[in-house]
């Protein structure tokens, strides 16, 4: 027979051991995730990352930031480095820090080359009164330019003018119109 308080001391380890059947399914239980972390799949048969609500996120050029985008929604998938947004408002800085508002109905962010495509009801307004509205528009950081190939409609209290495509050089206010335009002042 075993006698003193070191031998007793190596059967604390084999006791918990050899009980092991009968607690450790309450451990197992214990430390599970709590909640719903079932993957959905999305729309194209990719796997959903994540999906976050309310999002805000901005990009900065040289420490400057030039792009802030604001979502109701925002969505990845698997191995893409392309997110798609839901309602979005993003703001484009030209070089004065003057903000140029676009929103939407829906986005994708390609972080990789930093592109900022929009659709669905698209209207740009600047800080000088023009309010732009076209049906999708694609903003690039690295050129530092706004442009689609679709109709276009422009408006300011003094004019009002339609064609179809433009290009704005953010940091520069170079505007170009394109296609057949009309343009009818107030």
């Amino acid at each position: 027979m075993m006698r003193g308080s070191r031998n007793l001391l190596w059967l604390l380890p084999l006791l918990l051991l050899a009980a092991a059947p009968a607690w450790w399914p309450m451990v197992v239980g214990f430390l599970q995730p709590r909640g719903d972390f079932i993957l959905t799949q999305s729309s194209n048969g990719k796997e959903r990352i994540f999906s976050m609500e309310d999002v805000f996120f901005t990009q900065s050029k040289n420490g400057e930031i030039d792009l802030e985008v604001k979502a109701k929604q925002i969505l990845t998938s698997k191995g893409e480095s392309e997110v798609q947004l839901k309602h979005v408002l993003a703001v484009v800085h030209d070089e004065n820090g003057q903000p140029i508002e676009i929103t939407g109905g829906i986005a994708q962010y390609d972080t990789k080359e930093q592109i900022l495509r929009v659709r669905d009801n698209v209207e740009i307004s600047s800080p000088e009164g023009y309010r732009l509205q076209t049906e999708a528009l694609q903003y690039s950081a690295i050129p530092g330019t706004i442009e689609n190939d679709n109709p276009v409609i422009i408006q300011s209290k003094s004019l009002k003018a339609s064609g179809t495509g433009f290009r704005l050089n953010v940091a520069t206010g170079d505007f170009l119109l394109n296609g057949r335009i009309a343009v009818t002042t107030h």
